[in-house]
């Protein structure tokens, strides 16, 4: 072989290196153009899930609380009742002995205004 054989060869052997490097590049960006495509999936993925453990989260501390109110509520209504029997007993018990002399002045106003005609 001559020099300018082995130089031909040299330059086709470099050329060759450089195809094949340019391949090499080109797969590797292809590569990372799948796994960023790969990547950007799995991350919409977990953000799907993560939102939907979020609501679910949220639904369960609304339900919760709501029975926390329905409950205060629900004891709330309960003393207020109470209270009002409470009340109304008292108020019976503080009236019923009276009846008699407001029925006595009701019976007496009647009387007048049936005889007389005012009151």
């Amino acid at each position: 072989m001559n020099e300018r054989e082995e130089k031909d060869d040299a330059w086709l052997a470099l050329q060759k290196i450089k195809e094949e490097e340019h391949k090499m590049r080109q797969l590797i960006e292809d590569t990372r153009q799948r796994n960023a495509s790969k990547i950007i999936q799995e991350a919409y993925r977990q953000a799907q899930e993560i939102g939907e453990d979020y609501v679910k989260r949220a639904r369960k501390e609304a339900t919760e609380k709501k029975e926390t109110i329905i409950k205060r509520a629900k004891a709330e209504v309960e003393r207020i009742t109470k209270r009002a029997e409470e009340e109304i007993e008292e108020m019976n018990k503080r009236l019923v002995p009276l009846l008699p002399e407001v029925i006595e002045k009701v019976r007496e106003k009647i009387r007048n205004y049936l005889a007389k005609g005012e009151f």
